[in-house]
């Protein structure tokens, strides 16, 4: 009861001078062992919002435990920083309570983002007043890929498509369509002199064989295969209702348009000759370049950044004698087929593609 009283005047008074901060600090001190959990509580929630109310009095209620010590730790604005730092690097329960704080910093978002514990995560992701810079989006982003809720609540929050990408498959139809702008804007400014990224080879092949034949199980492991991934997410892109994983992977691996229709209509899930919707995700594979594709499909996996391709120099044998001189075979191109006028038009027909994510 006397503790209850000593921390009302101290609350109570908008802005109590040293001296009574000083004498609640030794009350309170002198009072706190002998409290129940419940008292503790309740001086914990009256403290924890004053930027005065002092700092060994706040270690003293967390150091006894229970509910009053998570609030101490989530709500407290005087808490001391070194009780927090030491919150986010021990136990989850305790790292929650920290991760649900409104005045987190990039220090302890970054301490929090870097510990792989789903309710850590998810408690972060959850705190729209926690700012995600994007190397931490990014790590959370990819504890995601196998986590619903997460790559829920990180889908909520304002970030840029590119960063999205690695939640391409919980993401919504605009918010793809946005992923999907977002990689092929960014590939249309690489240069074409850089080494194509080459499927494995005979991968559409496999994939066309097994649809053809009915194997739904030969083909997921022929996916995970060609995508370098492991088969649980390769099944999760071939049972993914719209189609549109499916589609991304097909244009990541280059299929040509009759390979595309035939691994939909046979090779997915749930589009079984459902023919309107294999042709537009049919348009919307065309649309997309292979390499925007790949970027999308190397997010959702993790995989493809540590795989390496050399290129391979080929001699033309149709190239012009001199430098200056058009070759024969450049002789008479029309100028909608040059490569910066065919990688243009593909953006536009991604941006008009954008309504094949919404058709049924």
């Amino acid at each position: 009861m006397l503790l209850r009283v000593a921390t009302d005047r101290f609350v109570n008074d908008p802005a109590p001078p040293r001296a009574a901060i000083a004498e609640f600090e030794k009350t309170a001190l002198a009072l706190l062992p002998d409290r129940d959990p419940a008292t503790r509580l309740i001086v914990a929630r009256k403290l924890a919002p004053r930027i005065d109310a002092p700092p060994s009095v706040l270690a003293a209620i967390f150091e006894r435990g229970n509910e009053a010590a998570l609030l101490i730790l989530q709500r407290a604005v005087a808490a001391p920083r070194a009780l927090l730092i030491a919150a986010a690097a021990g136990e989850a329960v305790a790292a929650c309570a920290v991760a649900k704080r409104t005045d987190l910093d990039d220090e302890l978002i970054g301490m929090l983002a870097q510990r792989p514990i789903p309710e850590v995560a998810l408690a972060l992701a959850e705190n729209a007043a926690a700012p995600l810079r994007p190397e931490c989006f990014a790590l959370l982003a990819r504890q995601a890929r196998d986590d619903q809720a997460l790559a829920n609540a990180l889908l909520s929050r304002t970030a840029s498509p590119l960063d999205q990408a690695p939640l391409f498959l919980f993401a919504t139809s605009e918010q793809r369509r946005a992923i999907l702008l977002a990689a092929q804007r960014s590939e249309l400014g690489r240069s074409m002199t850089q080494p194509p990224w080459r499927a494995p080879n005979g991968a559409v092949q496999r994939l066309e064989a097994c649809a053809l034949a009915r194997q739904p199980e030969l083909f997921v492991v022929a996916l995970a295969e060609a995508l370098n991934c492991d088969a649980d997410l390769a099944g999760r892109i071939v049972a993914e209702p719209s189609g549109e994983p499916l589609a991304v992977a097909l244009a990541a691996l280059d299929a040509t348009q009759d390979a595309t229709m035939r691994i939909l209509l046979l090779g997915h899930s749930s589009l079984n000759l459902e023919t309107n919707r294999v042709g537009a995700l049919t348009r919307l594979k065309d649309a997309l370049r292979p390499a925007a594709a790949r970027r999308v499909v190397s997010a959702m996996t993790g995989a493809w950044p540590e795989r390496r391709f050399a290129a391979e120099p080929v001699l033309d044998p149709l190239a012009a004698p001199a430098p200056s001189r058009a070759s024969p075979a450049r002789v008479g191109v029309a100028k909608s087929d040059a490569p910066h006028v065919l990688r243009r038009r593909r953006a536009l027909q991604l941006a008009f593609a954008g309504r094949v994510l919404r058709e049924p």
